[in-house]
This record gives structure tokens, C-alpha cells and sequence, in this order.
């Protein structure tokens, strides 16, 4: 993960109280994870909507299709450092929204009994 819990927490926590829609796409693999299990049931009862995917390619937060964040993992740098790359291209910004609107479409719902095992 790239933040704390508590940046976590308030990152998904304001929008959702200023009553915005949000949405997340999960990997698989994080459902290994105890802990964002549990942040997860509780992002969900703040009304986050939440679907699990096979796989994602990168890490990004797209906002009202204007803007993109990208964050990349940067694999050469040794210890977990990532590289974020802010789109205000509004041809990009639809591209890259389009390519989440495929993953979320492709992607299952998140339960609680939602792990990795599962996959398609």
C-alpha cells in the first residue's frame, strides 16, 4: 500500500461524506490481506462500491473525467517506491476511464468471503 491507514481512511472516507459516488477496483491478491479485508467491509458501509478483479494493471484514482492519477510501482527502485503521473488530458482521462469501466464490468462484487482462490 502506498499510504497509511489513517490516509486511507480519510481518502475514502471525506468523498463519501460529501456524498459522492466512489468506486474501487481491488487485485485478487490484496484479498489475501486480513487487514484491507476488513477496511474493505468498512469503505463498504460507508457506501463505497467495491468489485474484486482477476488482476489490474496499475494503481490509479480518476475524478469526474477530468483528471487521472496514476501511481506506478517502480520496479527497479528496490524497496516498495512509486511514481505518480497527474493526466489533465481530457482525451487520455476518457481512454484510461475506459479501460476502468472495462475492468469494473469484468470484475465480481466484494463479499466477505471474497479471497484470491477464487478467481475466474
Amino acid at each position: 500500500m502506498i499510504l497509511s491507514k489513517e490516509q486511507n481512511w480519510t481518502f475514502v472516507k471525506a468523498p463519501l461524506g460529501r456524498g459522492l459516488k466512489y468506486r474501487a477496483l481491488c487485485d485478487a491478491d490484496a484479498m489475501e490481506d486480513a487487514d484491507l479485508r476488513s477496511w474493505i467491509r468498512e469503505f463498504r458501509e460507508w457506501g463505497l462500491e467495491i468489485r474484486v478483479a482477476p488482476e489490474l494493471p496499475l494503481k490509479m484514482q480518476a475524478f469526474d473525467d477530468e483528471a487521472v492519477l496514476i501511481s506506478m510501482q517502480d520496479p527497479a527502485a528496490g524497496q516498495p517506491s512509486f511514481t505518480a503521473v497527474a493526466i489533465h488530458n481530457r482525451g487520455l482521462v476518457a481512454m484510461v476511464n475506459l479501460a476502468f469501466e472495462r475492468l469494473w464490468d469484468g470484475a465480481r462484487r466484494f463479499d466477505e468471503k471474497t479471497r484470491r482462490k477464487e478467481r475466474k
